[in-house]
């Protein structure tokens, strides 16, 4: 569902019992600024959204675990080299 940021604020309450349903996405002055789900099932898909395009590599049918290893390792590379 596709709804101002204004429109949201003012029915606050309609729009979190619609996420059982559906995913809201937010926008302001025409651009997407937002998207709202419900949290459960929605954090293993994203992670594996994330590594969707790597459908042959092992990370394919990791774990959420083992997912969480991998960014947490990228992360921790990506700030071992600032100085």
């Amino acid at each position: 569902m596709l709804i101002t940021a204004t429109e949201f604020k003012a029915n606050f309450g309609k729009y979190l019992s619609l996420l059982d349903k559906e995913e809201i996405i937010l926008t302001k002055n025409g651009r997407r600024i937002a998207r709202i789900v419900k949290d459960g099932d929605q954090k293993r898909s994203s992670l594996q959204s994330f590594f969707g395009v790597l459908k042959d590599s092992p990370l394919a049918k990791a774990t959420d675990e083992e997912l969480r290893e991998v960014l947490a390792e990228e992360r921790r590379k990506r700030y071992e080299n600032i100085d």
